[in-house]
């Protein structure tokens, strides 16, 4: 797994509503994306004191990408800074990859996957990275997701 983060300036590309209260935020970095699926990055948000950690849901990459899939809380600073105040090309600190949960690639087993709400973008990279290592014949993969109403559900 990549060590120990990186603390790098992280430009807004784009977002994605997933859900009614859970959107996709795209960042781009000059340097690549290096973490294992499962792993986290933190977020240093301009006004919000301490910095928030939020999982990748996409897979490492060259170009940069970090896509992180976050929920609406109402009454949470970092939510609202984010929800709120961004537009494509706003700056933050991105400081990661952090996390000892993650895909691993050398195992046998089948890979078990259980998510609800946006617990479900690490579960997305794990499934996508085993998909990519050509791991979904042997071992089978069981994803597992849960959600509170029909419209907390995405895909």
């Amino acid at each position: 797994m990549p060590g120990r983060g990186l603390r790098q300036r992280a430009h807004l590309v784009g977002t994605v509503d997933v859900t009614h209260d859970i959107r996709e935020f795209h960042f781009a970095t000059e340097g690549p994306a290096d973490f294992t699926p499962g792993q986290y990055a933190s977020l240093v948000l301009p006004g919000v004191g301490v910095p928030r950690g939020y999982s990748m849901c996409n897979l490492p990459n060259a170009q940069g990408q970090w896509h992180f899939q976050v929920r609406r809380v109402p009454g949470v600073q970092a939510s609202a800074v984010l929800f709120d105040g961004w537009c494509v090309g706003d700056a933050v600190e991105l400081d990661g990859p952090y996390g000892l949960a993650g895909l691993r690639v050398d195992s046998p087993r089948d890979i078990v996957c259980v998510a609800g709400g946006s617990g479900l973008a690490p579960m997305v990279s794990i499934a996508r990275g085993a998909a990519a290592a050509g791991l979904l014949a042997q071992p089978r993969l069981h994803f597992f997701y849960g959600a509170r109403t029909p419209r907390d559900v995405c895909g």
